[in-house]
């Protein structure tokens, strides 16, 4: 089932890499938990009406920021891991995404609960409340997934294009990197206009349950929606037109003989690449020889 669905290559981390992978979830959230803290936003008032004040919420905004302070890092490979990292650990980090998203889930809707709750499954995914902030609303929860969601949503796709680009240099197909540059468009434009978030429907009607939060979230929701569309992509060199002699798209390297056999395919050859042999074999086979037509 693994190579049918061409994602064999998903598993060939060590039981090292495995580890990092699951627990890499839990390192990206807190890294961005206090880039996000740190770096300087903007206070606008949303459709949300504070039950306290009478007045809109006030939320404040940095994404642009993180987000570019995020896209350096990755590009510049300040972590020491390397760009592909994101791609390549892509199953042990929607299993560790997913676990993380349970017990984020699990705070939100019973550690401030007062007295029994009811209907605890449903409540769990749907959430019970709305808004979750801390340090005098310095920090939304709701706007911090979408942070870290949009972003991540960005460079997974990205880490998809450099996994590919690795495997193929010269031969890489121009759609994988077009499919990787059009999403971190639409999430740098997303973050450009990011007040346009308070009014939607997630803002103003979404509880905090684990449904909001595995979907807003990098770790399954972006994860998992990128690269679903990368994975034929990856392994798929760029076709070339017959009597194009630049280059030849070799099969990607892997690590079994299963996996081989559904490596990316090769281009054809060309008419003049398959030389005299092949066209003395097809005229000495009169079975398959046409004749020739005016």
């Amino acid at each position: 089932m693994i190579e049918w669905l061409g994602i064999g290559h998903l598993f060939e981390l060590s039981g090292t890499e495995a580890i990092v992978g699951f627990l890499a979830p839990l390192a990206i959230c807190a890294a961005f938990f206090v880039v996000h803290l740190i770096l300087p936003g903007k206070r606008v008032p949303g459709y949300v009406i504070d039950a306290d004040t009478g007045e809109p919420r006030s939320y404040r905004l940095n994404g642009l920021l993180v987000f570019a302070l995020a896209e350096i890092v990755w590009a510049l490979e300040l972590t020491g891991l390397p760009r592909d990292w994101f791609y390549r650990s892509t199953v042990y980090q929607v299993a560790g995404g997913t676990a993380l998203c349970l017990i984020f889930a699990l705070l939100a809707v019973f550690a401030g609960a007062r007295g029994k709750v009811e209907r605890p499954l449903a409540a769990l995914w749907e959430g019970r409340v709305l808004e979750l902030s801390f340090f005098n609303q310095h920090f939304d929860v709701k706007m911090f997934l979408y942070v870290v969601g949009g972003t991540m949503l960005s460079l997974n796709a990205l880490s998809g294009a450099a996994y590919h680009y690795g495997l193929f240099g010269a031969d890489s197909n121009a759609g994988v990197f077009l499919y990787a540059g059009f999403l971190t468009f639409y999430v740098f434009d997303y973050f450009i206009f990011e007040r346009v978030q308070l009014y939607t429907y997630d803002v103003i009607h979404e509880r905090l349950g684990f449904k909001m939060i595995w979907a807003a979230s990098w770790c399954t929701g972006g994860c998992t929606s990128c690269r679903c569309g990368a994975w034929p992509c990856t392994r798929t060199p760029a076709l070339r037109r017959p009597g194009d002699r630049s280059g030849s798209s070799a099969p990607p390297p892997s690590s079994s003989s299963a996996g081989a056999s559904r490596a990316a395919p090769t281009c054809r050859s060309t008419p003049s690449s398959a030389g005299p042999t092949a066209s003395s074999s097809a005229s000495s086979n009169p079975s398959t020889s046409r004749p020739a037509t005016v």
